[in-house]
């Protein structure tokens, strides 16, 4: 079997002075997407990998999120990106896992150095249940990163008499909508509640106890790429389901670059 050919996670730890804070993760996300990408095209001579790039051969943007997400963490909760883990959900070719191990830095500009990146292991989700709490299984999982909005909260109808209209396609009901066409009930246990946390300056709690406190939701945009819009606000969500489900969970805005990151919060 050739190397690397169907795996579904590659991971890759990041060495810098100093490191990425955590509240870059957007930006660390999409820039080990364009190096990957690169790398891919100078192997094929320009041609392109949908897979990693996420677009068809039209530049439109592929459904179903089946292709890569680049996801940045911080593994020991210094508050501090430290690792990459790039999951494809459809498997790896052997070119494209070829182009991501080859990617040996990122450059952050400036006059600060790279974030150099080593490869560490690949496989498949299972092979890293006890490795990555990104990939065990829980009924109950927790906002890592923020939960951005796809679209804008409406108000409709009369206001009531705190002045306040009716919230229309809001937090909950965007997020358990998105579950609902990602993960339908025939596949995956059935989603019992998504409770979002509205006081937007609670931090978002690191992956285990450790130096950091965590991050607002808010304080995830103070670096924006890509040109898209940011979505509709961001939040600090937990999932409940009926029976445990296996992750990576990522969902939201700019998911495929590490935002709408989700951790169990009881994990087997």
């Amino acid at each position: 079997r050739k190397r690397g050919m169907g795996a579904t996670v590659v991971r890759i730890a990041m060495d810098g002075n100093p490191l990425p804070m955590t509240f870059d993760t957007l930006r660390w996300g999409e820039l080990a997407r364009k190096a990957a990408m690169a790398k891919y095209d100078n192997r094929r001579e320009g041609k392109k990998s949908e897979n990693l790039s996420g677009k068809d051969a039209s530049a439109t943007p592929l459904r179903g999120h089946r292709h890569a997400f680049y996801l940045p963490t911080d593994e020991d909760s210094d508050g501090r990106l430290d690792h990459l883990t790039i999951w494809t959900p459809n498997g790896l070719s052997e070119k494209e896992f070829s182009a991501i191990v080859s990617v040996e830095e990122l450059k952050r500009g400036g006059k600060r150095g790279p974030i150099r990146l080593s490869y560490l292991s690949h496989g498949n989700g299972d092979d890293f249940r006890g490795v990555s709490s990104l990939f065990r299984k829980s009924k109950c999982w927790r906002s890592l990163t923020p939960y951005v909005l796809p679209r804008h909260v409406k108000f409709r109808g009369p206001r009531d008499e705190d002045g306040r209209k009716r919230m229309v396609d809001g937090p909950e009901e965007q997020i358990t909508r998105e579950i609902s066409l990602r993960y339908p009930e025939s596949e995956w246990p059935r989603l019992l509640e998504a409770r979002v946390e509205m006081n937007r300056r609670k931090r978002i709690p690191p992956m285990q106890r450790g130096r950091s406190n965590g991050f607002r939701p808010f304080d995830f945009f103070r670096y924006k790429g890509g040109g898209g819009s940011s979505g509709g606000g961001a939040y600090n969500f937990t999932l409940e389901f009926e029976a445990p489900v296996s992750g990576p969970i990522a969902l939201g805005f700019a998911c495929h670059y590490g935002l709408g990151l989700f951790v169990p919060v009881d994990a087997s």
